[in-house]
């Protein structure tokens, strides 16, 4: 290391790497002018000098260059992580050398041990259990205050407490949470047998960053189950799974004598790999690959990668190529290794034979089988791998402490995703989930879909729609809902004379009609209830309460139970500061009279409905000129403010805090009340700290190694501030230690401003010195590197600096003095004294006011939504209305339903007001839609408004599906003919140069049994539904014919985001979810974004949807 690392020779995260490269000339003649490149392609390496000079090397002679190389190590490495570095090397003549170098990094190297359901041990579905995991440290360090933060992609398992604190776990320790469990939800949907994949976040206070997967079973899962699936739909069934149609058979396709030797030569702590072409139609993760790679360290790669990693590590994981097959992944030595194209199977087969175990040079022989999607179709739709061991030793335990990383971990089996995010492992460091056999001899394990398959009527729950008093689609308290349930029959036999009655114990809904009937239910077809469900919602229920009903079926031969839950969407205000509009320094001066404006947010999963902010006070140097203000509705996920007239006396102290009480009712939302402050005429002080009274206002220390709790509190004034002060004097074996201050409420702020004094006697020229924040209990950050001096006689250093951060603008902000130890004799001592944080009260906000007209028609002022992309606002009833925004450019659309929408662009500067007006034209919907029924046959027809329409939108929904449009005529009628049976439901809405009318009436029929599909007259692509969204969305699109589609996501600067859809697609409607990430798994920014659809030969559509969060 250098003079920014430990000094102590090693690679460690977060630090400057300085080294020399000796270079030998094994050639005949002599090399002059030698230079050379150093690269790496690691994101986790960034190399600040990659040149230098070597001049002349002599034949059989060796030299270092004059300068060092020198690179950065990210802070988020892990213990006995490879880097892989590529030196190219040239000399005068032009003569040019390639070499690679592999670097290990110490560091801390988290593995999950083991979980631990508590209770029975067991997770049943419908089951809230808390959760322990244990953590091994297998890294060559240490690791301080370690924290773990739990998460899952599956929406059926909800994390209810996600947090938990480990504290140090040395090298080579184990350590469980204990003392600080997880609690988890199983959704009631899902069902026993399964494996859900969870992620853990794993940090600690050095900056490490890790995440670690593991499967949790559903329900009792034996051996005897398949394992998975994994997010994309991947099962992995073994050999000694019994009942599955995909349990393999061991049945060793030996190809050592007529297959092609790739003739590796690996002697270890190396590898080797070559890249084929492939001879079969391979499907991987949904994508076509047509070359592999194959390693000798026993994995194969679809597509081409240079990469020769024999370090396994979990999967899904950081390490090693993505995508990945790892068939038996470890540090293996040749062997031989083969392939071969199995014209009968229409497979390739990969061969690893005789290969010797680094470890102990035990014997490893295994293959794996690819098969070709086409003559190999699956439930999946991708490519069947299967995996055989003829012999196979799992020995390698390998170690990751000292100087000298030995690898082991054993070996990895399992598949991973192109991106490394999504994968499926079935054993890693000699663990394996349940449902996985322990690998031994003559053992077939195979990857692919599930199996799903019942003899005669098999129903299971397929979804709900909800027609309810808001037309939201969404169950919502205070509302009585109708609730329609499709049942669909994955079954052989067709399910006749159903009937149902649903009940349910929550104590928030009460079912006012709980029977129906159903039409018969093919094979392989769905049904929905005949007649209505009915619930009531309470109005005091939380947001995101799953209800739990229960549905008994019965048929003319079966009975059936199954569950599903009602998810339950309330307001949740949450207060989010306060603006002073007075035009002037945006503080309540003496004397000032001004406008108050107060931000809220609704984080919860419904629109708060006509909503009052009523605020009080009992101050006597303030008046409340306004004391209620209107702002209507509120949608979920949006800001919306409330304006306040108020006046400060003259007399007002400057400095007086002012506390007010603020009151929020709504039709949908019971009186809730909170309290926020107003500082007269200054900043807001967050925190003066002098010491005086150190322990009773929550300041913490963390430390690792010497003695406990180092900073004291001393009655002296070293720093240049008034007795006392804090003092910290570490011991010789004390590392590392933090002062942290209590948790502050930062929020709304944008920078904040800290000041401190302190004084350093300092023996040693390599400590550091860091003040350092954090959010929430999350991962420290470095704000800046503290002066160190070592005179003898140090002075007083004062400190004023801004800290503009991610963690500002936290309702859980923390700041911290850091001092880590150098290699010499630590410092003697460091006094600190008057620490000051203060938060800048002035917001980057300005103001977009005006009046809205609604010309004709019955809306009303109170109900047009003015919303920018982040912001929204409701007119009073005279359609007066004033949207604070922040600093920038905004595009606001004024709208309701009904009438036109309007929009406008508009700069925002800060504190001041922009000025427009808006009238909104009213748009005549038509008028007696009716739907008529003949046979299979449907026809629509309706009256016209008396205005000029364009034309006319028909929107359907079939079997409790979401509506989506199906065509758009000039016409008054609409037909459809040779229809399929189900439920269908109709609206239509007319079209002006304006906008679109206000919904028609909704009519409704259920066909009939009939074996015809339906066929869209035209082929479509239609709106997103929701949009604005977060984070998924859902687009409709329907095929007039079998096509070639090609769906993808474009964002504002035309650059492709993601592919959804590029394959044949069959006729009929066709819905596509897209869950707001782009092609490498990133969750997208928020923005505007378009989807375009090419399909049937020349129609081509392009449509617009925006990401809010």
């Amino acid at each position: 290391d250098d003079s920014a690392g430990n000094n102590d020779g090693n690679i460690n995260p977060n630090e400057t790497i300085a080294f020399g490269i000796e270079l030998n000339n094994y050639g005949t003649s002599t090399a002059n002018g030698v230079s050379a490149v150093l690269s790496c392609e690691s994101d986790d390496i960034n190399i600040s000098n990659n040149s230098a000079d070597y001049g002349t090397i002599n034949s059989g002679g060796s030299t270092y260059a004059n300068d060092d190389f020198t690179f950065t190590v990210d802070g988020d490495v892990y213990g006995g992580q490879e880097i892989i570095f590529s030196l190219e090397i040239e000399d005068d003549n032009s003569n040019v050398w390639n070499d690679n170098l592999i670097l290990i990094v110490s560091a801390p190297n988290m593995l999950i041990n083991n979980y631990e359901i508590q209770g029975n041990g067991i997770i049943d579905p419908g089951n809230i259990r808390n959760l322990t995991i244990t953590l091994e440290n297998i890294g060559q360090t240490t690791a301080n205050s370690v924290s773990g933060v739990l998460s899952c992609a599956d929406s059926r398992i909800e994390i209810i407490d996600d947090y938990a604190n480990y504290g140090n776990i040395n090298i080579g320790q184990s350590v469980e949470n204990s003392a600080d469990q997880f609690t988890i939800s199983a959704d009631l949907s899902l069902i026993t047998g399964m494996q859900i994949l969870m992620l853990l976040t794993i940090s600690d206070i050095a900056g490490y960053d890790e995440v670690q997967t593991f499967l949790l079973s559903i329900g009792e899962v034996s051996v005897e189950n398949p394992l998975g699936p994994d997010e994309y739909g991947y099962y992995c069934y073994d050999d000694s799974d019994v009942g599955y149609l995909e349990t393999p058979e061991y049945d060793w396709i030996d190809i050592s004598s007529t297959g092609t030797n790739l003739n590796f030569n690996d002697n270890g702590n190396t590898g080797q790999t070559t890249t084929i072409n492939l001879p079969i139609e391979f499907l991987f993760y949904g994508e076509t690959y047509d070359q592999l790679s194959i390693c000798s360290n026993g994995w194969v790669a679809p597509g081409e990668t240079d990469n020769t990693s024999f370090m396994n590590w979990n999967i899904p994981g950081p390490s090693g190529p993505s995508p990945i097959i790892a068939v038996f992944w470890d540090d293996l030595k040749t062997g031989d290794v083969y392939y071969k194209y199995d014209a009968s199977l229409d497979a390739l087969i990969v061969q690893w034979d005789n290969m010797i175990n680094e470890y102990n040079n035990d014997p490893e022989t295994f293959q794996v089988i690819l098969y070709d999607v086409d003559s190999n179709p699956t439930y999946l739709g991708d490519s069947v791998i299967k995996m055989q061991y003829q012999e196979v030793n799992n020995v390698d335990v390998g170690s990751y402490t000292g100087f000298f990383v030995d690898h082991g971990l054993y070996a990895t089996v399992g598949i991973e995703n192109p991106d490394g995010t999504i994968g499926l492992g079935y054993t890693c460091n000699n663990q394996y989930p349940t449902a996985a056999k322990i690998l031994e001899d003559e053992m077939a394990i195979v990857f692919t879909g599930e199996h799903l398959t019942h003899q005669g009527a098999q129903l299971l729950f397929g979804g709900i729609t909800i027609n309810d008093d808001d037309n939201s689609g969404t169950a919502d308290v205070g509302e009585t809902i109708d609730l329609d349930v499709v049942l669909n029959n994955v079954g052989t036999l067709a399910a006749f004379d159903i009937h149902t009655h649903i009940s349910s114990t929550d104590e928030y809904i009460t079912i006012i009609q709980d029977e129906s009937d159903y039409n018969r239910i093919l094979a392989g077809s769905s049904g929905i209830n005949l007649s209505d469900f009915s619930i009531d919602i309470a109005e005091e229920c939380p947001d995101g309460h799953p209800a739990m009903i229960t549905m008994n079926i019965e048929t003319d031969l079966q009975s059936f139970e199954i569950n599903f839950n009602l998810l339950i969407n309330s307001p949740v205000i949450d207060y989010s500061g306060l603006i002073i509009n007075d035009g002037d320094n945006q503080y309540l001066d003496p004397a000032e009279t001004t406008d108050l404006i107060l931000n809220f947010f609704n984080s919860g999963g419904d629109e708060l409905e006509n909503a009052t902010i009523s605020i009080s006070e009992n101050d006597e140097y303030i008046v409340l000129n306004t004391f209620e203000y209107y702002t209507g509705n509120c949608p979920s996920e949006y800001n919306f403010s409330a304006l306040f007239n108020i006046s400060a006396t003259a007399t007002a102290p400057v400095g007086h805090i002012a506390e007010f009480s603020y009151t929020i009712s709504g039709d949908n939302y019971s009186n809730e009340t909170g309290v926020f402050q107003l500082v007269i005429s200054q900043e807001t002080q967050l925190l003066v700290e002098d010491f005086s009274d150190y322990n009773s206002l929550g300041w913490t220390q963390e430390q690792t190694g010497g003695n406990d709790d180092p900073w004291e509190i001393s009655n002296t004034s070293e720093a240049g501030g008034t007795s006392p002060e804090i003092k910290l004097e570490p011991s010789n074996s004390c590392e590392t230690v933090h002062l942290i201050s209590p948790a502050i409420n930062t929020s709304g702020a944008n920078e904040l401003y800290i000041s401190f004094i302190y004084l350093l006697y300092n023996y040693s020229s390599d400590i550091t010195l860091q003040l350092m924040t954090r959010s929430n209990f999350g991962n420290w950050h470095i704000v800046e590197n503290l002066p160190i001096n070592n005179l003898a006689y140090p002075v007083p250093v004062s400190i004023d600096t801004i800290i503009d951060n991610e963690d500002v603008g936290s309702d859980e902000f923390q700041f911290a003095f850091c001092y880590l130890r150098g290699s010499w004799t630590p410092m003697h001592n460091w006094n600190i004294d008057n620490i000051l944080l203060i938060s800048d009260q002035l917001s980057s906000y300005g103001f977009l006011s005006g009046t809205v007209e609604l010309l004709n028609g019955t809306g009303e002022l109170s109900d047009v939504q003015i919303a920018s992309s982040s912001h929204t606002g409701t007119p009073n009833e005279t359609g007066e209305y004033l949207l604070p925004l922040p600093v920038g450019t905004h595009t606001v659309e004024f709208s309701l339903v009904g009438y036109e929408t309007i929009s406008t662009t508009i700069e925002i500067v800060t504190g001041e007001t922009v000025t427009f007006d808006a009238t909104l034209n009213y748009l005549e919907p038509l008028e007696n839609l009716a739907l008529t029924v003949s046979g299979n046959n449907f026809n629509l027809n309706w009256d016209a408004p008396n205005t000029d329409v364009l034309n006319y939108k028909i929107f359907r929904s079939y079997n409790a599906g979401d509506f989506i449009e199906i065509q758009t005529t000039e016409d008054t009628e609409y037909s459809e003919v040779n229809s399929p049976s189900g439920n269908y439901k109709y609206y239509v809405i007319a079209v002006y140069d304006e906008g679109s009318s206000a919904p028609s009436e909704i009519v409704e029929n259920n066909l009939l049994d009939s074996d015809n599909a339906l066929i869209p007259l035209h082929t479509s692509l239609h709106n997103n539904y929701p949009n604005p969204f977060n984070p998924t969305t859902t687009i409709n699109y329907s095929l007039k014919e079998n096509s070639k589609v090609s769906l993808n996501i474009y964002n504002i600067k035309g650059q492709l985001v993601k592919k959804l859809i590029d394959e044949e697609v069959n006729d009929g409607f066709h819905t596509v979810v897209w869950n707001g990430k782009d092609e490498s798994g990133r969750q997208v920014s928020s923005g505007v974004y378009f989807y375009r659809m090419k399909a049937c030969g020349r129609y081509i559509s392009t449509k617009k949807m925006i990401m809010l969060k």
